[in-house]
């Protein structure tokens, strides 16, 4: 692995942490920025099924999110970073996330879910995007099919 791979894995991972970050401040619109136009948010049908394209992202997570949860009520954690190059603009990866509700009184009631993100991007005029990113739960509800990336 060169320092030049090694660069692209870290500008994904930021990728991953920008996600983080629009989703849980609210910033919806630089969120699906984050995705190829023809991207794709595939979720199980309880969280609102496949999302192909912008429009369908922007509407998706808009319903998901309303204005009084926002901002950072919720707080979506990215560990376990796995990336990896597959080509010149291509990479995938796979992250555990963990998403932590901020409004709670009763710590027992902080986490709302866990999960594993498995993710293809793709790297357009030297920028990477989110290609695919599949989420599958594990709590609170198990709903994981398997991983959508070779590993």
């Amino acid at each position: 692995m060169t320092i030049e791979d090694l660069l692209e894995i870290e500008e994904i991972r930021n990728l991953r942490h920008l996600y983080a970050l629009y989703l849980d401040s609210g910033e919806i619109e630089k969120l699906v920025a984050l995705f190829v136009e023809d991207g794709v948010a595939e979720w199980p049908e309880h969280m609102g099924g496949y999302w192909a394209g912008h429009k369908r992202m922007l509407e998706g997570w808009t319903a998901v999110y309303k204005e009084n949860d926002l901002p950072f009520a919720h707080l979506h954690v990215a560990t376990n970073p796995f990336v990896r190059l597959t080509g010149p603009d291509t990479a995938n990866g796979r992250y555990y996330a963990i998403s932590v509700h901020t409004t709670e009184t009763d710590i027992s009631q902080v986490i709302n879910v866990i999960g594993i993100h498995d993710d293809l991007y793709r790297k357009i005029d030297g920028k990477w995007f989110f290609e695919k990113t599949r989420y599958d739960f594990l709590y609170p509800v198990r709903r994981y099919q398997g991983p959508r990336i070779p590993i």
